[in-house]
């Protein structure tokens, strides 16, 4: 049965046979298939419904093929459709004169039905690709834009509230309520000690100190600064310039929270001494959100790779690990067998990583039914004891009382298992690794905490990232492949680390 979404593809060509064998292959393997006999019924059909790829013959009645696809490559609609010429003309100079048209491939009759499909597939694949990057860099520019505008919005915000700082100068007490109820953080430091000031509300409230904790201090006496390196010259800079846009920094809460700022800094002078006023707005979770839609693009981009030569990578892998086991067996070979061994095990490690690789795919069939997550984690709770005593570790399971909800119990048995794994992997041994599961505002929580030394800021950043690993014999592609089974799941995934250890925390809501 044809799928709404599968590929649309054109078939051009004035042979009725040659119409024919290619519509029916196509059509039996899944693609929707429009077959034309002419030219200019092919320049219509593009009007009528755009198709993914075009199938075009060459010889022609008052149309050929090459006059077809250089008007479809003149028209701005249609440019970008990848043409693929079929013909039985096979001397290299009809090929280039296809190529120089704007065919992305030329196909030699009598062909192969395996070559014809692996061109079909190759070709719509890269379409894909180039529609996903146009769109990406489509966003990064509007984003560019977006940034600028803000950029300048924000120097133009500290231009005015400077002017209404020096208005206000003389009155204390409209200063202090601006100062006080402005939404933005400001903080006025010294440049001769680097001392603060003062600080609004603001301030306070978003990193979690009290006034008087803050007053008197320097930010590196705080360690409030975990970009300190970017912004130990500002004196300097400040002096030539008067004004400089400071970009995104991070700060660390007094908690050990660490939050993204965007802000400006402006040379002033209060009580008569030369002060910098730091103006910072809190964009910790639009970065978030940000780097939740990047994670996203990577996976769905790799996802994507995965689904078009996964299994094309696997096939040619079987047969050659089918001739070995065959080799195996021959008396002649055994003076081979442990290079043979050595190769198979090999294979199979590649194809363990093409089943994780798979894992990624967007639009792998999950079979969600109402279940409990409890069921599940004692299900596997002998294999994870078995990896506990295996590695030396202890393990703790706290399962709260749950309701049921749509789960499908194969992927968060993976989701678990690899959680488990990587965290087992983290510890060192006589480590603890707690799972636990509770229900809370609505959402049900699977909490997996390990005793190990928690995640770098560099490897945090990245993490669900694909390839990424801090293991020398890791795929990078456990936890990658955790974050698309939680997005199939309608579920978020949340991190916490520090020295004492990692929770990596799965937040399912109940529906």
């Amino acid at each position: 049965m044809i799928r709404p979404d599968s590929p649309k593809i054109l078939i051009v060509d004035d042979t009725r046979i040659n119409l024919k064998i290619l519509t029916d292959l196509l059509f039996e393997h899944g693609y929707q298939v429009c077959p034309v006999s002419s030219g200019a019924m092919a320049l219509q059909a593009v009007v009528l419904e755009k198709p993914d790829l075009i199938m075009l013959d060459v010889v022609m009645p008052e149309m050929d093929g090459y006059e077809v696809c250089r008007r479809l490559k003149l028209d701005e609609c249609s440019r970008d459709i990848p043409v693929i010429f079929i013909s039985a003309l096979g001397e290299a100079v009809n090929k280039v004169i296809g190529f120089k048209a704007g065919g992305v491939d030329y196909i030699t009759r009598p062909f192969q039905e395996e070559v014809v499909l692996v061109r079909v597939e190759s070709h719509l694949a890269l379409s894909r690709l180039q529609q996903q990057i146009q769109a990406r860099n489509a966003q990064l520019e509007r984003e560019v834009v977006q940034r600028k505008k803000a950029e300048e919005e924000l120097l133009r915000a500290h231009g005015e509230l400077e002017r209404r700082v020096e208005e206000l100068r003389e009155s204390g007490e409209r200063f202090r309520w601006i100062f006080d109820n402005s939404p933005a953080m400001i903080s006025i430091v010294s440049m001769v000690n680097q001392q603060y000031v003062e600080v609004n509300s603001k301030f306070l409230n978003v990193l979690g100190y009290n006034h008087a904790e803050v007053v008197g201090q320097t930010p590196k006496e705080l360690a409030l600064l975990v970009d300190f390196e970017r912004v130990k010259h500002l004196n300097d800079e400040l002096l030539n310039k008067r004004e400089i846009f400071l970009g995104e920094y991070r700060l660390k809460g007094k908690s050990g929270k660490i939050i993204t700022v965007q802000g400006s800094a402006s040379l002033a002078h209060f009580s008569g001494e030369k002060c910098w006023i730091i103006i910072a707005r809190d964009i910790t979770k639009e970065k978030e959100l940000e780097n939740d839609l990047l994670r996203l693009d990577r996976l769905n981009l790799v996802g994507e790779m995965a689904a078009s030569i996964g299994h094309e990578v696997r096939n040619p892998m079987t047969t050659v690990r089918g001739y070995l086991q065959l080799f195996q067996t021959k008396q002649e070979n055994h003076k081979y067998l442990e290079q043979i061994k050595v190769m198979i095990e090999e294979l199979d490690r590649a194809n363990f990583i093409i089943t994780e690789f798979l894992s990624l795919a967007r639009n792998k069939a999950v079979k969600l039914k109402f279940q409990n997550l409890n069921q599940i984690v004692n299900a596997i709770l002998p294999l994870l004891q078995a990896d506990a005593l295996h590695t030396g570790h202890n393990l703790e399971i706290k399962l709260g009382e749950l309701p049921d909800i749509m789960l499908d119990d194969k992927e968060i048995r993976q989701m678990l298992l690899n959680l488990a794994k990587n965290g087992f992997e983290a510890m060192e041994a006589g480590g603890t690794l707690t799972i636990e599961s509770y229900h809370k505002n609505n959402t049900i929580v699977l909490a997996v905490r390990d005793t190990g030394k928690g995640f770098s800021s560099v490897i945090l950043d990245k993490l669900g990232t694909p390839f990424i690993t801090t293991k020398d014999t890791g795929t990078g592609l456990g936890i990658p492949v955790c974050y698309r089974i939680a997005e199939r799941h309608g579920a978020k995934i949340e991190v916490n680390t520090g020295l004492d250890g990692t929770v990596i925390s799965v937040r399912f809501p109940c529906r």
